[in-house]
């Protein structure tokens, strides 16, 4: 296939058909989506990548997270196999979040547990369960270090007269986070500014109401023992809702995912933050000042960086301003109803 945006809108319309089956041919999505990918074909059209996977999940109303899961799916399988081709995709046995699951324990299990899970994925022996209880044994041993890291830590304080007051000054917990970011709302007013410009010359301020704890569920190919669809829950910490000016309606509306770390341990090994892509206008970090060079380093490293924005609730400063996102109706809605029933 020729390297050319001329065949987007027919890699487009497959992919819709695709996506809109009962039955989704995953290979030949994610093979599709590596055209797109590894050819550019979304240039000129798109600002990048992750606005191209928007617009598709907007045109066939299936959640970002999902096609996501696909395309990293097909990137990963591609990596074991070490081939460039997408055509050789269609030699995976296993599902998406199989090979999703897997991608985490290569990336924190010891060489021995990668190498059993990759044989079976490989010969097609891979289950579901087995990789999932892999996995949070993995992440069980990674808080265990975690620990034993804090307890050596502290040892040191001791002996060396370092007060806990001197190692947790100005140390913000979880839910003073959320207070202060969304009683702090400069931020709100700055984001609001750079889209609609012309409420500088308004009086009436930028309106936003909160939202804490706010569960999304995710789309898999996974059912439950009575055949319906089993989909993953995810939760925001924080979601606003946000009215630029007094006069806005539709599409003027917008909505701002928030994702508090107070920890840098937390920061840094959460592997689940871009499954909240696509379900808010626009997603953050909120963090405390000392974390938000590693904010910034954890946004920068995604492949939706320019979906990403990090707060610095100290200063109530946007320090990263994320792109505005295509969300779908189907997230809009199930966004709406949470909030609304909550």
């Amino acid at each position: 296939m020729k390297n050319t945006a001329n065949n987007l809108p027919q890699i487009e319309t497959e992919i819709q058909q695709l996506l809109t089956k009962e039955k989704k041919s995953w290979k030949k999505i994610g093979e599709l989506m590596l055209i797109v990918k590894n050819q550019e074909l979304y240039k000129g059209e798109f600002k990048s990548f992750t606005k191209w996977v928007g617009h598709v999940s907007y045109s066939t109303n299936v959640a970002t997270s999902y096609i996501w899961r696909i395309f990293k799916a097909s990137r990963t399988f591609l990596g074991l196999i070490a081939s460039d081709k997408p055509e050789d995709l269609h030699q995976a046995t296993s599902t998406p979040y199989q090979l999703e699951t897997f991608a985490q324990i290569e990336k924190y299990a010891p060489k021995d547990i990668v190498e059993v899970q990759m044989e079976k994925i490989l010969s097609g022996d891979a289950k579901t369960k087995e990789l999932r209880e892999t996995w949070n044994a993995v992440k069980l041993n990674q808080l265990e270090r975690f620990n034993e890291t804090e307890f050596n830590n502290s040892q040191f304080n001791e002996v060396n007269n370092v007060t806990l007051a001197d190692t947790q000054l100005n140390t913000l917990t979880a839910d003073e986070v959320y207070e202060v970011v969304t009683l702090k709302t400069e931020w709100v007013r700055t984001l609001c500014l750079q889209h609609y410009p012309f409420i500088a010359k308004m009086s009436t301020p930028t309106e936003t109401k909160s939202f804490k704890e706010v569960t999304v569920r995710i789309d898999t190919e996974e059912k439950t023992r009575f055949g319906k669809p089993k989909p993953q829950r995810r939760r925001f910490d924080a979601i606003m809702t946000i009215k630029p000016h007094y006069a806005a309606y539709g599409e003027e509306l917008m909505t701002a995912g928030i994702e508090i770390k107070v920890s840098k341990h937390d920061l840094l090994n959460d592997d689940k933050f871009e499954e909240y892509i696509g379900w808010t206008d626009f997603f953050f970090f909120a963090v405390p000042h000392k974390l938000v060079e590693s904010a910034m380093e954890k946004a920068e490293s995604s492949e939706h960086s320019d979906l990403i924005g990090v707060l610095d609730v100290e200063k109530g400063e946007m320090v990263k301003v994320p792109v505005r996102q295509e969300v779908g109706v189907r997230e809009k809605m199930e966004v709406y109803r949470e909030i609304v029933f909550k």
